[in-house]
């Protein structure tokens, strides 16, 4: 009996600033981060659409040179990979191609085209054409690292509610924010929706009123009472993905993907973290090992 009170005292003791927080429901300030946002944007220019998300269109001339870039990996991966000819061109018309690019939607990783052998090249193309277009925005003085290689993602078909992934308990589909799934506190995520043919997937990315400190941790599932009563009691002013423009939100910002219906998006991510740390950074999970420093982001 004393080594089970003992044990009891222990958790207690360890646990007590979850528990507290628990109990009186304390929100974690989330106005440094805001802050951070704030300025960021003032130095590149960029659109503080949301607190804790920054907007700012890629030039034409770049977003050509991306695209460019992508309908030559898809076209090579189709022929080399899949052993498949393109109907006509990838970049003019995604509708034609859908069941290629259904296929090719069988390969993927976490909706994301692996880079092989065949495509080496091409894949090394695609990711310095977006590391171009994001030095327009004139940030290298405000990053630490950022995620190599860029991950080119593609969302095919319709969302349908019967889907194994719909019940997967990290189905992006779902409210979540990065750091459940593991993100360090520090790090912002970048996405730029690259092509849409109009009834793809897009990104929704709320505001957060509140955030209870409890949920501020790597989380198994999306979902839960406490989760769902979260999202419904305090996130407001809902954005969508638009093509062409960038997306750089906090890892605390809340999103999903939403479904309009039957349709193809193409899109760029990928992660950095910040030279400037703040007090809600921390604690840090460990930095990935696919992290750059950023003056050695081109492949």
């Amino acid at each position: 009996m004393f080594k089970i009170k003992l044990k009891f005292l222990s958790y207690m003791i360890k646990n007590f600033n979850e528990l507290v927080s628990d109990f009186f429901n304390i929100k974690m300030s989330q106005h440094d981060r805001k802050q951070r946002f704030a300025q960021i944007a003032h130095k590149g220019g960029l659109k503080q659409t949301l607190p804790l998300l920054l907007t700012k269109s890629i030039s034409e001339k770049n977003l050509q040179k991306i695209n460019r870039a992508i309908t030559a990996l898809l076209e090579k991966y189709a022929r080399m990979v899949l052993k498949k000819e393109p109907i006509c061109p990838i970049i003019d018309n995604l509708d034609e191609n859908f069941d290629l690019l259904k296929e090719m939607g069988k390969k993927l990783v976490g909706n994301c085209l692996e880079i092989c052998e065949e495509v080496k090249e091409e894949s090394k193309a695609f990711h310095n054409a977006v590391c171009d277009a994001f030095d327009e925005l004139n940030l290298h003085n405000e990053i630490d690292m950022i995620q190599t290689p860029v991950n080119l993602r593609l969302k095919i078909g319709d969302f349908d509610p019967g889907q194994e992934h719909v019940y997967h308990p990290l189905s992006t589909s779902k409210p979540h924010i990065d750091i459940w799934a593991g993100a360090p506190a520090s790090l912002a995520i970048c996405i730029v929706e690259l092509m849409n043919d109009g009834q793809g997937a897009k990104i929704e990315f709320s505001e957060m009123s509140s955030f209870p400190k409890s949920l501020a941790k790597i989380k198994g599932s999306y979902d839960g009472r406490k989760i769902t009563n979260f999202f419904k009691n305090f996130t407001k002013n809902k954005i969508l993905s638009e093509v062409g423009v960038w997306n750089i939100v906090d890892a605390y910002t809340p999103h999903q993907t939403v479904y309009p219906g039957r349709g193809v998006r193409i899109s760029a991510d990928f992660r950095l973290s910040w030279k400037d740390k703040l007090v809600s950074d921390f604690p840090e999970h460990s930095v990935p090992s696919d992290f750059k420093k950023y003056e050695d982001r081109k492949l």
